[in-house]
């Protein structure tokens, strides 16, 4: 069975890839100010503790488009994805949507959360201690309340 795009997918994709292109741009403008070796990991305190080559830069923003194209192509293929719940066919419909939602919400967090990384460390600035926080929070209590929301308005094909 396939999903269509609706609205809110057309949206997720425009606002992942925007954040992907924006960090490129960023990164690419910059690229000659950014010295030779970059924090590329962070203490839970924003604290750089790991240094690597500039490249590594390149190779989170290919990560970060990588994660934009696969969570696309799992769109396609529903069928596949692991739900708690039996589908059946009075089901699968709002279960699938649900689950497209979902994709939707954990592409846009984690373009944004990788697109910020990208511009902080091309900045050399430290990570703020609440961006883990704000990612989690976003990944986890975000999806769940507005998951929540939709599921009992009764609104999954919205």
């Amino acid at each position: 069975m396939r999903i269509k795009h609706n609205v809110f997918d057309w949206v997720a994709l425009g606002l992942s890839a925007a954040a992907c292109l924006v960090s490129g741009i960023m990164l690419l403008l910059r690229w000659n100010e950014i010295p030779d070796k970059v924090a590329t990991h962070f203490e839970f305190n924003g604290e750089p503790n790991g240094m690597e080559s500039k490249s590594m830069l390149l190779i989170i923003l290919a990560v970060s488009a990588g994660l934009i194209l696969l969570f696309q192509i799992a769109m396609h293929f529903p069928g596949w994805w692991n739900f708690p719940i039996e589908i059946t066919d009075r089901n699968r419909y709002t279960v699938y949507r649900l689950g497209k939602y979902m994709m939707d919400t954990m592409m846009i967090t984690f373009s944004v959360a990788f697109s910020a990384m990208l511009i902080l460390m091309t900045y050399e600035k430290n990570m703020p201690s609440w961006f883990t926080f704000a990612f989690l929070g976003a990944l986890l209590l975000g999806s769940i309340i507005w998951f929540v929301i939709i599921t009992v308005k009764g609104k999954a094909d919205a």
